[in-house]
């Protein structure tokens, strides 16, 4: 049996507005730290091999993540998934 697809529509709009939340919740709550720490660490190497992202892009890739895990069942925290950030290895 197919799920219609205004269905489907409320119950993705119901989810990504759940991980919306949360992250709003540690980002209030300072559990974001380790986050925002790791993302200035990266910037700042990105900066001086003459690559960017921004703060925008990064809690995009952090998003991910978490729906990753959620949709997948992805063991371990956020913050020690690799790959959150790209690498500096010359062919990144």
């Amino acid at each position: 049996m197919l799920t219609d697809h205004a269905t489907i529509m409320e119950r993705v709009s119901a989810a990504v507005a759940y991980v919306e939340d949360k992250i709003e919740q540690a980002q209030a709550a300072g559990e974001l730290r380790w986050f925002n720490q790791a993302y200035q660490a990266w910037r700042l190497e990105a900066k001086a091999q003459g690559r960017v992202m921004t703060y925008a892009e990064a809690r995009a890739r952090l998003r991910r993540a978490i729906y990753r895990q959620i949709l997948f069942g992805e063991a371990g925290e956020i913050a020690v998934m690799p790959k959150l950030f790209p690498s500096f290895d010359i062919d990144a």
